[in-house]
Protein backbone atom coordinates (compact mmCIF):
# COMPACT_ATOMS: atom_id res chain seq x y z
CA UNK A 1 0.00 0.00 0.00
CA UNK A 2 1.57 3.35 -1.19
CA UNK A 3 0.32 5.49 2.62
CA UNK A 4 0.12 8.89 2.65
CA UNK A 5 2.12 9.47 5.17
CA UNK A 6 5.38 7.32 4.78
CA UNK A 7 7.97 7.19 7.21
CA UNK A 8 10.80 10.04 7.15
CA UNK A 9 14.01 9.94 8.96
CA UNK A 10 15.29 12.88 10.90
CA UNK A 11 17.01 14.36 7.96
CA UNK A 12 14.57 13.97 5.38
CA UNK A 13 12.26 15.56 7.95
CA UNK A 14 15.01 18.34 8.16
CA UNK A 15 14.86 18.79 4.34
CA UNK A 16 11.25 18.84 3.75
CA UNK A 17 11.14 21.83 6.20
CA UNK A 18 14.66 23.32 4.57
CA UNK A 19 12.37 23.39 1.58
CA UNK A 20 9.33 24.89 3.41
CA UNK A 21 11.56 27.79 3.86
CA UNK A 22 12.36 27.21 7.26
CA UNK A 23 15.28 28.53 8.15
CA UNK A 24 18.49 25.59 9.71
CA UNK A 25 21.79 26.74 9.97
CA UNK A 26 22.99 23.72 12.14
CA UNK A 27 21.00 20.73 10.71
CA UNK A 28 22.47 18.47 14.05
CA UNK A 29 20.73 21.14 16.24
CA UNK A 30 17.58 20.84 14.35
CA UNK A 31 18.14 16.80 14.18
CA UNK A 32 18.03 16.55 18.13
CA UNK A 33 15.02 19.36 18.13
CA UNK A 34 12.55 17.01 15.87
CA UNK A 35 13.53 13.64 18.17
CA UNK A 36 12.88 15.41 21.30
CA UNK A 37 9.81 17.47 20.23
CA UNK A 38 8.51 15.69 17.21
CA UNK A 39 7.92 16.99 13.92
CA UNK A 40 4.08 16.60 14.45
CA UNK A 41 4.17 18.66 17.29
CA UNK A 42 6.60 21.18 16.16
CA UNK A 43 5.52 21.75 12.71
CA UNK A 44 1.54 21.23 12.68
CA UNK A 45 1.16 22.02 16.20
CA UNK A 46 1.53 26.06 15.43
CA UNK A 47 1.18 25.59 12.02
CA UNK A 48 -1.19 28.79 12.45
CA UNK A 49 1.75 30.93 13.72
CA UNK A 50 4.41 30.26 11.23
CA UNK A 51 3.29 28.88 8.26
CA UNK A 52 1.25 31.13 5.31
CA UNK A 53 0.33 29.57 1.90
CA UNK A 54 2.15 26.34 3.02
CA UNK A 55 5.76 27.86 3.55
CA UNK A 56 6.98 29.49 6.37
CA UNK A 57 6.95 33.47 7.41
CA UNK A 58 9.95 34.90 6.15
CA UNK A 59 13.00 34.87 8.59
CA UNK A 60 11.43 32.22 10.47
CA UNK A 61 13.95 29.50 12.36
CA UNK A 62 13.84 26.19 13.98
CA UNK A 63 15.07 27.92 17.08
CA UNK A 64 11.59 30.33 16.59
CA UNK A 65 9.34 26.87 17.07
CA UNK A 66 11.47 25.32 19.55
CA UNK A 67 11.49 28.36 21.79
CA UNK A 68 7.67 29.04 21.40
CA UNK A 69 7.00 25.42 21.77
CA UNK A 70 8.75 25.61 24.85
CA UNK A 71 6.89 28.50 26.13
CA UNK A 72 3.68 27.01 25.48
CA UNK A 73 4.81 23.93 27.49
CA UNK A 74 5.69 26.36 30.61
CA UNK A 75 2.23 28.26 30.31
CA UNK A 76 0.46 24.66 30.15
CA UNK A 77 2.71 23.30 33.22
CA UNK A 78 1.61 26.27 34.76
CA UNK A 79 -1.78 25.86 34.07
CA UNK A 80 -2.22 22.01 34.98
CA UNK A 81 -0.55 23.00 38.27
CA UNK A 82 -3.13 25.83 39.43
CA UNK A 83 -5.75 23.55 38.00
CA UNK A 84 -4.69 21.00 40.09
CA UNK A 85 -4.86 23.85 43.57
CA UNK A 86 -8.44 24.89 42.53
CA UNK A 87 -9.60 21.45 42.30
CA UNK A 88 -8.38 20.70 45.99
CA UNK A 89 -10.09 24.13 47.07
CA UNK A 90 -13.37 23.47 45.13
CA UNK A 91 -13.40 19.80 46.82
CA UNK A 92 -12.57 21.26 49.96
CA UNK A 93 -15.10 23.39 49.96
CA UNK A 94 -18.00 21.32 48.61
CA UNK A 95 -17.10 18.28 51.26
CA UNK A 96 -17.43 20.81 53.76
CA UNK A 97 -21.11 21.69 53.25
CA UNK A 98 -22.04 18.02 52.29
CA UNK A 99 -20.72 17.43 55.98
CA UNK A 100 -22.05 20.00 57.74
CA UNK A 101 -25.60 19.66 55.96
CA UNK A 102 -26.28 16.32 55.16
CA UNK A 103 -23.84 13.94 56.86
CA UNK A 104 -19.99 12.37 56.87
CA UNK A 105 -21.71 8.81 56.46
CA UNK A 106 -22.01 7.90 52.68
CA UNK A 107 -25.11 5.87 53.02
CA UNK A 108 -26.26 9.05 54.55
CA UNK A 109 -24.39 11.43 52.26
CA UNK A 110 -25.65 9.91 48.80
CA UNK A 111 -29.06 9.39 49.56
CA UNK A 112 -30.83 10.56 46.26
CA UNK A 113 -33.74 12.58 48.43
CA UNK A 114 -30.64 15.40 49.22
CA UNK A 115 -30.04 16.37 45.63
CA UNK A 116 -32.03 17.25 42.34
CA UNK A 117 -32.94 13.72 40.26
CA UNK A 118 -31.71 15.76 36.98
CA UNK A 119 -29.22 18.56 36.12
CA UNK A 120 -29.22 19.52 32.89
CA UNK A 121 -29.00 16.21 30.64
CA UNK A 122 -27.54 14.50 33.84
CA UNK A 123 -29.63 12.27 36.48
CA UNK A 124 -28.19 11.40 39.96
CA UNK A 125 -28.73 8.16 39.90
CA UNK A 126 -26.50 7.72 36.67
CA UNK A 127 -23.93 9.89 39.11
CA UNK A 128 -24.36 7.77 42.07
CA UNK A 129 -23.02 4.45 40.46
CA UNK A 130 -19.77 6.04 39.14
CA UNK A 131 -19.21 7.52 42.76
CA UNK A 132 -20.30 3.71 44.19
CA UNK A 133 -17.39 2.49 41.89
CA UNK A 134 -14.89 4.22 44.34
CA UNK A 135 -16.48 2.82 47.03
CA UNK A 136 -15.87 -0.90 46.04
CA UNK A 137 -13.47 -2.41 47.35
CA UNK A 138 -12.05 -3.52 43.79
CA UNK A 139 -12.09 -0.75 42.44
CA UNK A 140 -11.76 1.99 45.44
CA UNK A 141 -7.96 3.47 46.06
CA UNK A 142 -6.59 5.51 49.12
CA UNK A 143 -7.30 6.82 51.29
CA UNK A 144 -10.50 5.89 50.46
CA UNK A 145 -9.63 1.74 50.29
CA UNK A 146 -8.50 2.59 53.55
CA UNK A 147 -11.82 4.22 54.85
CA UNK A 148 -13.38 0.99 53.83
CA UNK A 149 -11.05 -1.47 55.36
CA UNK A 150 -10.83 0.34 58.47
CA UNK A 151 -13.20 2.83 59.79
CA UNK A 152 -17.50 2.44 59.66
CA UNK A 153 -18.29 5.05 57.11
CA UNK A 154 -16.25 7.28 54.22
CA UNK A 155 -16.53 11.11 55.25
CA UNK A 156 -17.02 13.00 52.11
CA UNK A 157 -13.63 14.60 52.24
CA UNK A 158 -11.80 11.32 51.55
CA UNK A 159 -14.57 10.03 48.90
CA UNK A 160 -13.66 13.38 46.42
CA UNK A 161 -9.88 12.80 47.22
CA UNK A 162 -10.42 10.36 44.78
CA UNK A 163 -13.37 11.56 42.61
CA UNK A 164 -12.43 12.80 39.57
CA UNK A 165 -12.88 16.90 38.61
CA UNK A 166 -15.97 15.59 36.53
CA UNK A 167 -17.61 13.81 39.19
CA UNK A 168 -17.15 16.52 41.61
CA UNK A 169 -18.30 19.34 39.14
CA UNK A 170 -21.24 17.12 38.70
CA UNK A 171 -22.30 16.60 42.76
CA UNK A 172 -22.25 20.33 42.57
CA UNK A 173 -24.88 20.50 40.02
CA UNK A 174 -27.18 18.42 41.56
CA UNK A 175 -27.10 19.69 45.06
CA UNK A 176 -29.78 21.27 46.54
CA UNK A 177 -30.30 25.19 46.09
CA UNK A 178 -29.47 25.60 49.22
CA UNK A 179 -26.66 23.74 49.70
CA UNK A 180 -25.32 25.15 46.01
CA UNK A 181 -25.68 28.50 47.01
CA UNK A 182 -23.72 27.75 50.52
CA UNK A 183 -20.95 26.15 48.36
CA UNK A 184 -20.70 29.38 45.66
CA UNK A 185 -20.39 31.64 48.55
CA UNK A 186 -17.30 29.70 50.19
CA UNK A 187 -15.75 29.52 46.71
CA UNK A 188 -16.86 33.32 45.65
CA UNK A 189 -16.50 35.67 48.63
CA UNK A 190 -17.32 39.04 46.62
CA UNK A 191 -20.92 40.27 47.12
CA UNK A 192 -20.72 42.27 43.79
CA UNK A 193 -22.74 39.06 42.20
CA UNK A 194 -26.14 37.91 43.33
CA UNK A 195 -25.66 34.02 44.49
CA UNK A 196 -27.30 32.12 40.91
CA UNK A 197 -24.48 34.43 38.89
CA UNK A 198 -21.78 32.79 41.58
CA UNK A 199 -23.00 29.45 40.60
CA UNK A 200 -23.32 30.13 36.75
CA UNK A 201 -19.55 31.29 36.70
CA UNK A 202 -18.43 28.43 38.89
CA UNK A 203 -19.65 26.02 36.66
CA UNK A 204 -18.46 27.25 34.10
CA UNK A 205 -15.49 28.47 35.11
CA UNK A 206 -14.91 24.79 36.51
CA UNK A 207 -16.11 23.14 33.06
CA UNK A 208 -13.77 25.27 30.95
CA UNK A 209 -11.09 24.76 33.34
CA UNK A 210 -11.48 21.03 33.21
CA UNK A 211 -11.06 20.47 29.45
CA UNK A 212 -7.80 22.95 29.44
CA UNK A 213 -6.08 20.78 31.77
CA UNK A 214 -7.23 17.64 29.50
CA UNK A 215 -5.87 19.34 26.22
CA UNK A 216 -2.41 20.14 28.04
CA UNK A 217 -2.14 17.09 30.11
CA UNK A 218 -2.74 14.87 26.99
CA UNK A 219 -0.38 16.80 24.59
CA UNK A 220 -3.12 18.08 22.62
CA UNK A 221 -3.20 21.42 20.82
CA UNK A 222 -3.30 23.88 23.57
CA UNK A 223 -3.14 27.20 21.78
CA UNK A 224 -6.11 26.60 19.82
CA UNK A 225 -7.75 24.92 22.57
CA UNK A 226 -11.52 26.16 22.36
CA UNK A 227 -12.74 24.33 24.88
CA UNK A 228 -16.63 25.48 24.40
CA UNK A 229 -17.54 27.22 27.87
CA UNK A 230 -18.65 30.94 28.07
CA UNK A 231 -17.61 32.56 31.48
CA UNK A 232 -20.20 35.75 31.61
CA UNK A 233 -18.86 38.77 30.90
CA UNK A 234 -21.03 41.33 33.32
CA UNK A 235 -20.58 39.04 36.06
CA UNK A 236 -16.84 38.75 35.69
CA UNK A 237 -16.83 42.65 35.13
CA UNK A 238 -18.33 43.92 38.69
CA UNK A 239 -15.59 41.06 40.20
CA UNK A 240 -13.26 43.28 39.09
CA UNK A 241 -11.95 46.98 39.07
CA UNK A 242 -12.05 48.77 35.83
CA UNK A 243 -9.67 48.17 32.82
CA UNK A 244 -9.11 44.11 33.96
CA UNK A 245 -12.05 43.84 31.89
CA UNK A 246 -13.09 46.39 29.49
CA UNK A 247 -16.47 47.75 28.61
CA UNK A 248 -17.01 50.30 25.53
CA UNK A 249 -20.10 51.75 24.78
CA UNK A 250 -21.71 49.88 28.19
CA UNK A 251 -20.65 46.52 26.89
CA UNK A 252 -17.78 44.13 27.28
CA UNK A 253 -15.58 44.67 24.28
CA UNK A 254 -15.57 42.37 21.47
CA UNK A 255 -11.66 41.78 22.10
CA UNK A 256 -12.26 40.95 25.75
CA UNK A 257 -15.28 38.87 25.32
CA UNK A 258 -12.93 36.35 23.33
CA UNK A 259 -10.14 37.14 26.50
CA UNK A 260 -12.79 36.09 29.14
CA UNK A 261 -13.63 33.07 27.72
CA UNK A 262 -10.15 32.17 27.07
CA UNK A 263 -7.07 31.51 29.43
CA UNK A 264 -7.25 35.06 30.53
CA UNK A 265 -10.91 34.08 32.00
CA UNK A 266 -9.76 31.66 33.67
CA UNK A 267 -6.70 32.87 35.50
CA UNK A 268 -9.37 35.63 36.62
CA UNK A 269 -11.31 33.03 38.24
CA UNK A 270 -8.17 31.01 39.72
CA UNK A 271 -7.53 34.48 41.24
CA UNK A 272 -11.03 34.90 42.57
CA UNK A 273 -10.96 31.23 43.81
CA UNK A 274 -7.83 31.94 45.92
CA UNK A 275 -9.37 35.06 47.37
CA UNK A 276 -7.76 35.85 50.80
CA UNK A 277 -5.04 33.68 50.42
CA UNK A 278 -0.95 34.19 49.51
CA UNK A 279 -2.49 32.22 46.10
CA UNK A 280 -3.86 34.97 44.61
CA UNK A 281 -0.49 36.73 44.33
CA UNK A 282 1.57 33.69 43.19
CA UNK A 283 -0.97 33.03 40.28
CA UNK A 284 -0.59 36.63 39.25
CA UNK A 285 3.03 36.99 39.90
CA UNK A 286 3.79 33.14 37.98
CA UNK A 287 1.78 33.92 35.23
CA UNK A 288 3.25 37.50 34.47
CA UNK A 289 6.40 36.47 34.59
CA UNK A 290 5.53 33.12 32.25
CA UNK A 291 4.62 35.93 29.94
CA UNK A 292 7.36 38.91 29.91
CA UNK A 293 10.51 36.34 30.05
CA UNK A 294 8.45 33.28 27.80
CA UNK A 295 11.58 31.71 29.11
CA UNK A 296 14.29 32.27 27.10
CA UNK A 297 16.06 28.97 25.80
CA UNK A 298 18.15 30.24 22.87
CA UNK A 299 19.81 33.15 23.00
CA UNK A 300 19.53 36.00 19.95
CA UNK A 301 15.57 34.30 19.70
CA UNK A 302 13.07 37.64 19.75
CA UNK A 303 11.12 36.36 22.82
CA UNK A 304 9.20 39.75 22.54
CA UNK A 305 7.58 38.76 19.04
CA UNK A 306 6.95 35.05 19.59
CA UNK A 307 5.37 36.63 23.05
CA UNK A 308 3.59 38.62 21.34
CA UNK A 309 2.14 35.65 18.80
CA UNK A 310 1.69 33.87 21.67
CA UNK A 311 -0.66 36.22 23.57
CA UNK A 312 -2.41 36.51 20.14
CA UNK A 313 -3.18 32.33 19.87
CA UNK A 314 -4.17 32.27 23.42
CA UNK A 315 -6.67 36.13 23.12
CA UNK A 316 -4.60 36.91 25.70
CA UNK A 317 -5.29 41.00 26.01
CA UNK A 318 -2.37 43.16 24.59
CA UNK A 319 -1.73 44.85 28.08
CA UNK A 320 -2.36 41.44 29.99
CA UNK A 321 0.54 42.57 32.10
CA UNK A 322 -0.57 45.43 33.16
CA UNK A 323 -3.71 44.44 34.02
CA UNK A 324 -1.83 41.77 35.98
CA UNK A 325 -0.60 45.12 37.70
CA UNK A 326 -3.98 46.54 38.82
CA UNK A 327 -4.93 43.13 40.15
CA UNK A 328 -1.92 42.62 42.31
CA UNK A 329 -3.00 45.86 43.95
CA UNK A 330 -6.19 45.04 45.22
CA UNK A 331 -4.92 41.06 45.72
CA UNK A 332 -3.01 42.32 48.71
Amino acid sequence: MDYDKPFQDISQQVEVLQNKGLIILDPVLAENILMTVSYYDLVNGYKEVFIKNKVYIKNTSIEDLFAFWYLDKRVQALTIKYSLIIETIFKQKLSYVIAKNIGVDEKIYLDPKYYKKKAGGLLFNNLKIDIMRLLSVKHSKAPTKYYIKSHNHVPPWILLKNASFGISINMFKFLSTKDKAEVANLLIQSDAVLVYEKIELIISFLEGLRKFRNYAAHNLKFITCQPGFKLPGKSMYRLYPKYVIRKYSGDISKKDKGSINGLYGLILMMIIFTEGTPLAQTIIEDYSAEILLGGNIQEGIDMKDLLKKYCNCLRLPEDVLRRFEIIKSIFR
